[in-house]
Order: C-alpha cells, then structure tokens, then sequence
C-alpha cells in the first residue's frame, strides 16, 4: 500500500470540528478544509501515532467495566445506515487511518475515549487466582503473537522494568508499528532527542487514548516490577491483549472496496461496512496526501457503487424476508383453525420432552459406563502387554538354560560333587567375611583411638603455639620461635624419631631451650618482684609526701589570700604614693628649666620613669590576679546556684508525684467505703 513518509514519522490530520461537514453529498471533500487540514498536518509533529483526545473529537464515555470497540463499531455502522450512509469523516476517523491494517481496524471510539468516571477497577486485581489467570493469559498471547525475547510464567509474576518495557512496546507496537523507535528500551532511561517523549508518559497517553477506563500511574510505570503496583499494570495489559485479540479478529489482509458479497446477517453487514469504510478512509487519504485527485474521485465511486450494491442486497433480504412472513402469517393462520389438536400435540410433546430428558439421563449413564469399560480395558491391555513381555523374558531365560543344559558335559553325580564343594566354599567364605568383618571392626576402633590420639595431640600443638607465640613476645626469644614450632605429619606417623613426625627434636631442641628461657624468666620475675615491691614502698612514700604538700598548699593557699588582702592594702597605698610622685615630677618637670645641672635631672628622671614603670606594672600584674580569682569565685557561686536550682525543680516535682499518689489512695479508699456502703 502505498504510503507518504515525512521523515522517520508519519504526521496526523489536525483537529476537525464535529459541527463543521467534511464530506458533501455528491462525494467531493471541500478543498479549503483539505489544505487546511494538510497545513496543520506539516506544522506539528507528534512522536506518537495515537490520536489526540479532546474537544473536538470526545465522545461519551463507555459503561463501566471494559471498552468494548466492537460494540461502538456497529452503533456507528447503524448511525451511517438510517443516514443513507453519508460518508462524513469526523477528526477522530482522520487520524485512525494508519499505516498498518491493525491501525486501520482500531475503533474510533476506542481511540479518542476520554478518562472514565470510575476510578477504582472492579477487578479483583490483588487476587492470587485472579493474577495466575492474567499472566497465563499474557503469556500465551505472546508466544502465541511471536514474542521475540525469552519469557515464562516466573518472570511475569515479578517482572523487571526492562521485561515490562519491552513487554508494552511489543503490544503498543500491535496498533502503532512506529511505537518508541526513538527511545530506549528501558523505562527510566532518557532519551537522545530532547524533543522525544519518554516511554512512561506516551504509555500513560497510549492507554487513555485507546479507551482504558482505569488511569495507568507513571510513578507506576517507573517501578513496574514492585508488589503494589504490578497486580495494576498486569490487568492493564491484560486488557490491551484482548482488545488486541478482538481488533485481529476483525482485520483482513486486504480489503476491496468494489467487491461487493451477499451477506448472511446484519452484524455481518455492519462489519464488513465497517472494514469498507476505513479501507476507504485509508485510500482516500494516501491519495489526498499524494494530491491524486483521480484515485479520490474513484474511491469515492466505488464506495457508492458499493454501498448501492449493499443496499440491493438488503432489499432482496426485505422482500425476501416480506414473502417469508407471508407465508409464515398464512401457516399460523392454517395452524390457528387446527387448534383441535393442539392440546393433544403440547401433551405429546411434554412426553416427548420427559422421554427426551430420561433418554438423556440414560445416554450419559451409558458414556459414563462406557467410559469406565473403556478405561479398564486400556488398563488390562497394558497389565496384558507388561505380563507377556515378563512371559517372553521368562521363556528366553528357560530356552537359554535348557540350550545350557544341553550343551555341557556333567554328569549328575559332578553336579552333587560340585554342590557340596560349593557349600564348603560358601561355610569357608562365610567364615572370611566373619573375620573380615571382625578385622574390619578392630580397624575402625583403632581408627578412631588413632583419630581421637591425633585431635588430641593436635590440641596439645595448638595449646603450645599459642603458649610460643607468648613466649615469642619475649626479645630473646623471637629469634629461637621459629625453630621451636612444631609441624603434625601425619604420613610419619609409623616413624620412631619424633623429630620426622613433628618436625623439630623435643628432648634436644625445644626442651633445653625452654628450660633456659625459663631461668631466666624466673630470674627476672624476682627482680621485677623487688622492683615491685620498691615502687610501693615509693608509692607509700610519694603519697605520704603528697598529702603533706596537699597541708602545705592549704597553708599557702591561706598565706595567699591574707597576701592578697595585704597587697590589696598595698596597692591603695602605692596608688596613693605614685599619684604624690606623679605630682612631684610634674612640678620637677615645671622647674627642670631652672636647673644648672641637666646630666643630674635626666638621670633622677629616669630612674623615677623606671619606678614608676615597675610600679604600674606590678599593679597590673595585681589586677590580672585579682579578676582571675573574682572569676573563679563567680564560678563557684554560679555553680551552687544551679545546683540549688535544680535540687529545688527535684524536690517540687517529687513532692507533685507524692501529693498526686496520695490523692489517688484517697480517691480508691472513698470508691471503696462508697461501694461497701452501697452493698
């Protein structure tokens, strides 16, 4: 079929009001609206081929439950035949004509289905049954419809974003050939094209626009595979499956618009309309698109011709159909004068009715029965098949031994002979295998004594490694520890020399050098005993001198504060003095210009500088001490009041705790007195 391609996507018609005529009677499609229509097409691109939903091509939404597109089908197949089939194309069937023939086939009303009323599904979506069914149905569908990635029945109960990604785009791609060819596979993946549109949205769209009644969450579509929101999204596609299933049921590879056929029923008649129209519709647009002015005006021909030859027929069925009520109308009138026999006749055909009824009964009895011989009969002709093959084993082993027989050259008395050899034989192997099994028993024992020898002998290893590894920590040691570790073999175990099975001489190695090392430490052990004991005698003393210079700091601390008295005094005293010197040298400096001898006056200056300078610098360092130890006494008082503080909230809140427990003793002993009293 021919198609007109502007770059990787086909464009859609733009919106068309409904109030407006697109098509006139004699056929011809307006040109004004034509180019309108075409200008809109080149000025806006849409990524999706799922048609717009709004004002202007909204219809009313379904019934509650599932849409149902054959349904709207046929109530539009009847509106265009009480029209005398006006062929009047409104801006949803514009934009349903498509590529493909699944596109072609997809309902108006389907396609440009706003969101329902009801927003809760009536499905019983969290249902285990109800769940297993959805996803055996889904997965026959698609390996049915040639799924091209691997699938089973686990991977839909708890599926990945990648799975559902590529499960959707596979069913979207159903009706729109061109779905997500320029995104990714994956749902929270970002496109290349900024101007693309990701694949939970245009999922999101694709659902509402094809007529889902239940709204499909993109926060959903982004966690496909959680538990909250799987049970939703299944019963999704469980529902674009069979509205796939019903869309392939009415799609034909090829529809010809003058090949006009007899019709059998009107549903029959309003479907194949239904595929003529949108055939029509396709056509009509690939050549409006390609400015082919002729195919249109054929097109339009033909489906007139069409719809003429449509119309012949159905007045061949109505006068068919008006002679067949004729003759009808005269059988009852014939049968309504024989209304004589007529209770006989209803009476023997309730007989007939009961005899059918009891035939059945007798009939299913008889297929039960049937049945049940069937089975026996199939179960004895298997016991009979396993029987003759065990008789024909049987017969091949006698023929065998009697070919045996005959074939060897022992008398009976051999066989006698040979058979009491052969009880002998059998007492003398009976009597092996009792000493083989009693041989057998001592080896176990000495087996385990020899595994319960080697554990423990492996735990002595292990108790010594740990006991080196501590000796190791000693400085004259850590050069003889590697020598003194001991190594299990148990493949020498049958060795006399002990240095082949543990790896290193006890008596001429380890043991010596552990005697040495250990005179050494007791050695040492005495001396750090002494040492020991010096330092608490050191202790006794250190403490004994701490607690007099503890008395002595007391005494100082007492000798301070009387010489900070003393030297509070002092300071007043020398502050007084150095206000005196002060004037002095002021009056000094008024009569220095009077002085013969300046050498004299600048050394008696400055020695009253340097006194003065020692002075103010002792009253600094004075004061320094003094705001120190006001500081430290803020402190403390500051200190004691937090404490007074907070010892005054714990008693307040102890004593609202005590008053609280009494009142509620009060109050259970007058509940008690009162209910005493009342009994």
């Amino acid at each position: 079929m021919p198609t007109a391609r502007g770059g990787s996507r086909r464009q859609t018609l733009g919106v068309v009001s409904n109030t407006a005529p697109n098509r006139h009677d004699n056929g011809d499609l307006p040109p004004n609206s034509a180019q309108k229509g075409s200008r809109n097409t080149r000025s806006k691109s849409r990524k999706s081929m799922i048609p717009r939903v709004g004002r202007d091509n909204r219809v009313p939404p379904p019934s509650p439950g599932l849409a149902a597109p054959t349904q709207a089908s046929s109530s539009r197949r009847k509106t265009r035949g009480d029209n005398n089939r006006r062929t009047t194309m409104s801006a949803t069937e514009h934009t349903a004509a498509n590529y493909s023939p699944m596109r072609s086939a997809l309902p108006p009303a389907a396609a440009a289905a706003p969101p329902p009323v009801v927003r809760t599904d009536p499905r019983p979506i969290h249902d285990k049954g109800f769940q297993q069914d959805c996803i055996k149905k889904l997965l026959n569908y698609l390996l049915q419809s040639g799924y091209e990635y691997p699938v089973s029945q686990k991977c839909l109960a708890r599926p990945s974003g990648r799975d559902f990604a590529q499960i959707v785009t596979f069913l979207l791609r159903k009706i729109d050939p061109s779905f997500q060819q320029t995104t990714g596979s994956s749902v929270t993946s970002n496109a290349k094209d900024s101007n693309a549109m990701k694949l939970e949205d245009e999922i999101a769209m694709n659902f509402k626009a094809l007529g889902y009644p239940i709204p499909v969450s993109k926060t959903a579509l982004v966690a496909a595979g959680s538990t909250h929101t799987w049970p939703t999204l299944l019963a999704a596609l469980v529902w674009l499956v069979e509205l796939l299933e019903v869309l392939e049921e009415d799609v034909d590879e090829e529809i010809v618009i003058e090949d006009s056929k007899p019709f059998e029923t009107l549903q029959e008649l309003q479907i194949n309309t239904d595929k003529v129209f949108f055939s029509f519709l396709e056509k009509s647009y690939n050549a409006f698109m390609a400015e082919d002015e002729q195919m249109q005006r054929d097109l339009q021909q033909a489906l007139t011709m069409r719809f003429e030859q449509d119309d012949g027929y159905i007045e061949q069925e109505i006068e068919r159909m008006t002679d067949l009520n004729a003759t009808i109308v005269e059988q009852m009138n014939k049968m309504i004068q024989d209304t004589d026999e007529l209770p006989l006749l209803i009476k023997k055909q309730e007989d007939f009715k009961v005899d059918l009824e009891q035939f059945r009964d007798l009939n299913r009895q008889l297929d039960d029965h049937v049945s049940g011989l069937q089975q026996k009969i199939k179960k004895f002709k298997e016991d009979l098949a396993a029987k003759n093959k065990i008789l024909e084993k049987k017969n091949e082993t006698i023929e065998h031994l009697k070919k045996t027989l005959g074939s060897q050259d022992l008398s009976k008395g051999d066989m006698y002979k040979l058979e009491s050899e052969l009880i002998g034989v059998k007492e003398a192997m009976e009597r092996a295998n009792k000493q083989k099994e009693q041989l057998r028993q001592s080896v176990w024992e000495d087996e385990a004594q020899l595994n319960s020898l080697y554990t423990q002998l492996e735990d002595s290893i292990a108790a010594y490694h740990i006991s080196l590894s501590e000796i190791a920590l000693a400085p004259e040691m850590e050069k003889h520890a590697a020598k003194l570790k001991v190594v299990l073999d148990k493949s020498q175990a049958l060795e006399t020399d002990q240095n082949k099975l543990l790896g290193v001489d006890l008596s001429s190695v380890v043991h010596p050098t552990l005697i040495q090392f250990k005179e050494r430490l007791v050695a040492r052990t005495n001396k750090a005993g002494q040492d020991y004991q010096q330092a608490l005698d050191e202790l006794d003393a250190a403490k004994q001198q701490f607690s007099e210079c503890v008395e002595k700091l007391q005494i100082l601390e007492a000798k301070k504060e009387k010489l900070e008295e003393t030297m509070e005094r002092e300071r007043q005293t020398h502050e007084a003095k150095l206000a005196l010197r002060l004037r002095e040298v002021e009056a000094i400096e008024s009569s220095v210009g009077s002085i013969n001898d300046p050498v004299a006056m600048e050394g008696h200056l400055a020695r009253n500088e340097r006194q003065v300078t020692e002075m103010e610098a002792l009253r600094l360092q004075k004061q320094e001490e003094n705001l120190a130890n006001k500081k430290a006494v803020e402190d403390e008082i500051a200190a004691a009041c937090q404490a007074i503080m907070e010892n005054e909230t714990f008693m307040k809140a102890k004593a609202a705790e005590v008053s609280q427990y009494w009142l509620m003793k009060l109050t259970n002993v007058s509940n008690a007195s009162v209910k005493s009293t009342e009994k």
